[in-house]
């Protein structure tokens, strides 16, 4: 027996492609009731009555990555993807280390938005979850003073897309790309 599939074309891209995060947007799972996939996209968040207004991180350009990565066991016939999204959040500080610990013990919806202004969600399936972490002080004077998350994500496709107008149901904001 074989597995059918419609399957598409990939073109090259010939415009601007960059690499990098500029942020990150977390909710609290409770705070969303509903999301609407249409072609693929995120189009809609449907919030809790009540829902608080997401936490946006902010780090330095070029210091954080989200990274995706398929995992097919074709003996078990299972296949997901675990994504990790690490960030690096210069100058350790109270601010910093109260809202690192809630991320520890929360589980989230994030979207991400990378440097060509396209939106990601991690946590479609499962809870997005804090995997490791940690701070450290440096040791001379052109060491780094940081703290370093990473966020996990099991899924059974690669992040989704999201539109601009969810970002905003998000965020409860109105963004630019």
């Amino acid at each position: 027996m074989s597995c059918t599939q419609t399957l598409s074309d990939i073109n090259v891209n010939c415009g601007s492609n960059r690499g990098g995060i500029r942020e990150v947007m977390a909710q609290n799972r409770s705070a969303i009731t509903g999301i609407t996939l249409t072609d693929g996209v995120v189009t809609a968040f449907t919030m809790a009555t009540g829902a608080p207004q997401a936490a946006k991180f902010m780090f330095k350009p070029q210091s954080s990555v989200l990274n995706s990565t398929w995992n097919i066991d074709e003996a078990a016939g299972s296949k997901g993807v675990s994504s990790e999204l690490q960030m690096r959040f210069s100058k350790m500080e109270t601010a910093k280390r109260t809202s690192i610990v809630a991320m520890a013990n929360a589980e989230m919806y994030v979207v991400v938005k990378d440097v060509n202004g396209k939106y990601w969600l991690l946590g479609y399936d499962d809870p997005v979850t804090l995997t490791a972490g940690g701070g450290t002080s440096g040791t001379t004077f052109t060491d780094t003073n940081e703290y370093t998350v990473t966020l996990g994500d099991q899924s059974e496709a690669l992040p989704y897309e999201v539109s601009a107008s969810a970002v905003e149901t998000f965020f409860n904001e109105t963004v630019t790309p």
